[in-house]
C-alpha cells in the first residue's frame, strides 16, 4: 500500500514523545499523517464528537485520567475508531488488559522504529475496519435467524393443526367404505393435507440450522431389539408401540410397516391399520413432530 493518508488523533502529554512518535512516522514516504494532539482525556472525547478520524494513540497517563480508566472511558467515544495504546515499559501490562477490553494494539514508546510502527498502525486500522464489518454482517445474521425463528413457529403451529385435522380424516376413513363416494373425496383430502405437511416439513428443514443427534437408547433397551426380532418385523410387518424416537428408526431399518405409541384409541389403531394395508408406512402424528426434528 502506498501513498495512503491518515488521520490521527494523538493523545499525548509528553512533549518529547509528541516529537518523537510525528518524527518517526515522517520518515515513512509511503503514508501520510494528518495530526490533532491533545493532552486531556476530556478534551479528546468532546473532539471526537465532531471530528472524524481514521486512528486514536492514546497515552494511558494524562493530567485528568491514569491507567485502564483512561482507555474505558476514551473507548465508548471511539468504538467505531482502532485505538492503539502508547506505553512504558513498565506499563505493558496495563496495555494488555487494554487490548483485552477492545485496543486494537500497543507499543512501547522508545522500543520501535518508524517503519514497525506504521506497519503496526495500517495492520490496527484494517482489522478495526474489518471487525466492523463483521459486526455489520452479525446484526444482519442475527435478523435473519430470528426470521428463522419465527418461521419455525409457524411451521410447528401449521404441523400440529395438519396433525389434528389428519387425525379426523382418518377416523372418518375407518368409518366409510371403500366404494363410497365420501370415502374417495375424504382421501382426497387426506392427499392434500399430507402434502401441506410435506411443504410444512420442508420449512423446518430449511430453518433448522443444525438437527439434533438422535439420542442413543441405553445398553439395557439395545439388548431388547436383538437380530432375531429384526428378522422378525421385516417378515411380519409388525407395528411397534414404545414411546421412543430411537426405537422407531431401528424398527423402520428392520422393516416394520408403521409405528403405534401406546394409548390410542380403537379408532387410531384402526385407521392405522388400514393405512398400513394401503400405503405400507405409517408415522403416528403424535410423534411425527418430533421426529421431524430428528
Amino acid at each position: 500500500m502506498t501513498d495512503q493518508k491518515f488521520n490521527v488523533l494523538l493523545v499525548e502529554d509528553n512533549p518529547g514523545d509528541i516529537r518523537r512518535i510525528r518524527s518517526m512516522l515522517a520518515k515513512v514516504a509511503s503514508v501520510h499523517f494528518t495530526w490533532r494532539q491533545v493532552e486531556q482525556l476530556s478534551v479528546a472525547t468532546e473532539i471526537l464528537r465532531n471530528e472524524p478520524f481514521d486512528l486514536v494513540l492514546l497515552d494511558l497517563f494524562l493530567p485528568d485520567s491514569q491507567g485502564l480508566d483512561t482507555f474505558n472511558r476514551l473507548y465508548p467515544h471511539a468504538i467505531c475508531l482502532p485505538i492503539v495504546v502508547l506505553t512504558d515499559f513498565n506499563d505493558e501490562p496495563l496495555a494488555l488488559q487494554a487490548m483485552q477490553a477492545g485496543a486494537q494494539d500497543y507499543f512501547v514508546k522508545r522500543q520501535v522504529d518508524g517503519e514497525c510502527l506504521v506497519r503496526a498502525l495500517r495492520y490496527a486500522i484494517e482489522r478495526k475496519h474489518t471487525e466492523t464489518a463483521l459486526r455489520v454482517k452479525i446484526r444482519e445474521l442475527t435478523v435473519i435467524a430470528q426470521q428463522f425463528e419465527s418461521a419455525t413457529r409457524i411451521g410447528h403451529e401449521l404441523n400440529n393443526s395438519l396433525a389434528t385435522v389428519s387425525l379426523f380424516i382418518e377416523t372418518l376413513l375407518a368409518g366409510t367404505q371403500l366404494d363410497n363416494l365420501k370415502h374417495t373425496d375424504l382421501q382426497m383430502v387426506r392427499d392434500e393435507v399430507n402434502r401441506m405437511g410435506r411443504l410444512v416439513a420442508n420449512l423446518l428443514q430449511v430453518s433448522h440450522r443444525s438437527p439434533p443427534q438422535i439420542p442413543k437408547p441405553a445398553a439395557s433397551q439395545e439388548q431388547t431389539i436383538t437380530p432375531d426380532l429384526i428378522q422378525y418385523l421385516r417378515d411380519h410387518k409388525i407395528v411397534t408401540v414404545q414411546d421412543n424416537e430411537a426405537y422407531f428408526f431401528q424398527t423402520l431399518e428392520g422393516g416394520s410397516a408403521g409405528y403405534m405409541l401406546k394409548g390410542a384409541s380403537v379408532n387410531e389403531f384402526v385407521a392405522m391399520i388400514q393405512r398400513v394395508i394401503q400405503e405400507g408406512v405409517l408415522i403416528p402424528h403424535t410423534l411425527g413432530p418430533r421426529l421431524l426434528n430428528h
